[in-house]
């Protein structure tokens, strides 16, 4: 499996956290999703940061590269989250018991 097979396989099983990722679909994924975060937090000016109030912890975007940042967190949060689980499932662990 190439990185090109992996980014399709991950997008179309989006939401299912139902059967197995081998190695190379859940790595191929997280270089992925690594150098596109990269990229957008060096090529773009502003980002996602945090502060903490006394009311608690508050998001802040600023700038071209935050908006765009969140988008790709929005984005790629779930796909994320199944490839790890069937990840899991694969290398013969549970989500539910870690």
């Amino acid at each position: 499996m190439n990185i090109g097979q992996a980014i399709k396989t991950v997008l179309s099983k989006y939401g299912d956290f139902s059967g197995v990722a081998g190695r190379p679909e859940y790595w191929w994924w997280i270089l992925f999703t690594w150098v596109v975060t990269l990229l957008i937090n060096v090529a773009l000016p502003g980002g996602l940061t945090t502060s903490i109030h006394p009311w608690g912890e508050q998001l802040e975007v600023t700038g071209v590269g935050g908006a765009i940042g969140l988008i790709w967190v929005l984005f790629t949060g779930l796909p994320t989250l199944a490839v790890v689980v069937r990840r899991l499932r694969d290398s013969g662990k549970s989500w539910v018991n870690l």
